[in-house]
């Protein structure tokens, strides 16, 4: 699907989210059960336990390198779990993960907290930040004693359960306003310093850079030419001023593949360039947007309802790009987003995450699938994005296996 109509789906989404939010959030319907209201509702009764979960028996993930970075094969976490609450089910469910050999978690940092409130409004960003790690760091410290890389991303927007942006919470845009790229600046030195010799962590600058300011319309404005190209080089010279050794991801506007040849490559080692695949969203966002549309579209197909056939062959032209870019540049690609949702049918999610599975492995690009619930699946995620309990777990499995040491 061409930028414009993905941006244009996007935004529907994004709008359609305060009246059925099923992306990335609580979605009622399917298999019965009442919606739920807030994220505090979706915590599933487990076993408690105020003990530091333990990893099952079988071969352990290779310890974390303080040179190198290995091929990662993982997940992004649910955003919305209490982590630092230790009889919340997902901690019995979490060490799965690790014995299925999964090596990377994605995790948001956001102004915002769960229910959409902002982190110390008015303060800096670096303490807006301090206040949304504080949430996540029992999980982040367990990641890492237990051999799983950390991605830490920054998340200027939250979609569900309101719409919430920053810096336009405070009337600013960082595409505008200097003050708001310095704040960016000086949030990820920061974070730089706090997890200075700390292996295994891996910074993701932006998450789907795209062009909020106040007042923006919601149509298909694109960002100012190069403005990324201007925004990126002196938050990476800040990480470096404090950690030389750091992997540090960058994306183009929306990590669209598409839009990576926007972006200029920049002379630095251990950089990684983060695109999202989620095409065609009519496969992989049915029943979104519109729930009417849920379990109707299908993959692959010869065509039918669509002017062209959709197929394995699809996928990849509109990944051409992103192997384009990196076989003129010679940089390191990670997929940090990608998946169907668990509203197109069953048979459609498998074979579209085989397809797309096939071609990240026969490429040598890190991926990492949104995404883990971690507890919070069945009881209110039955129209989600978990891969655990699902129709694609043995597929993710087998993927994640292959981090781990051969007999």
């Amino acid at each position: 699907m061409p930028s414009i109509r993905r941006r244009k789906f996007l935004k529907s989404v994004s709008a359609a989210l305060g009246a059925a939010p099923l992306l990335g959030a609580c979605g009622g319907g399917g298999g019965g059960g009442e919606p739920v209201s807030n994220a505090r509702e979706c915590t599933v009764t487990g076993v408690p336990s105020s003990k530091p979960p333990q990893l099952p028996s079988g071969p352990a993930l290779p310890a974390i390198s303080n040179t190198a970075l290995p091929r990662l094969r993982g997940a992004h976490l649910n955003e919305y779990a209490d982590w630092t609450d230790p009889h919340y089910s997902g901690w019995i469910q979490l060490p799965q993960l690790p014995a299925w050999g999964a090596n990377v978690l994605r995790v948001f940092l956001c102004p915002f907290d769960q229910t959409g409130a902002p982190y110390l409004p008015g303060s800096p960003l670096k303490d807006r930040l301090a206040a949304s790690l504080a949430s996540r760091q029992p999980v982040i410290e367990w990641c890492l004693s237990n051999n799983v890389h950390v991605m830490l991303c920054f998340s200027s927007f939250l979609i569900w359960p309101v719409s919430r942006n920053w810096p336009e919470d405070d009337g600013r845009s960082l595409w505008r306003d200097a003050s708001a790229q310095s704040e960016l600046i000086a949030a990820w030195a920061a974070l730089a310093e706090r997890f200075k010799g700390r292996p295994g962590l891996i910074f993701e600058i932006l998450n789907e850079p795209q062009p909020h300011y106040p007042g923006s319309p919601n149509g298909d404005e694109r960002l100012s030419a190069g403005a990324l190209n201007k925004l990126y080089p002196p938050v990476i010279e800040a990480i470096r001023a404090v950690d030389p050794e750091r992997w540090v991801a960058i994306g183009p506007e929306w990590n669209f593949a598409d839009y990576l040849d926007e972006l200029a490559p920049i002379a630095d080692p251990r950089l990684l360039y983060a695109v999202h695949f989620y095409t065609p969203s009519s496969v992989t966002h049915q029943g979104i947007a519109d729930p009417s549309t849920a379990g109707t579209v299908h993959y692959p197909t010869s065509g039918g309802q669509f002017e062209t056939a959709l197929n394995k062959a699809t996928l990849e032209a509109a990944l051409k790009p992103a192997l384009d870019y990196q076989a003129a540049h010679g940089v390191r690609i990670a997929v940090t987003e990608f998946g169907c949702s668990k509203t197109a049918p069953a048979e459609t999610r498998l074979a579209w995450t085989t397809d797309v599975y096939s071609l990240f492995e026969a490429w040598g690009w890190d991926s990492v699938i949104f995404r883990y619930e971690a507890g919070m699946w069945p009881a209110c995620f039955r129209q989600s994005w978990a891969l655990e309990n699902s129709e694609i777990e043995g597929l993710c499995r087998s993927i994640f296996a292959r981090n781990l040491p051969t007999a």
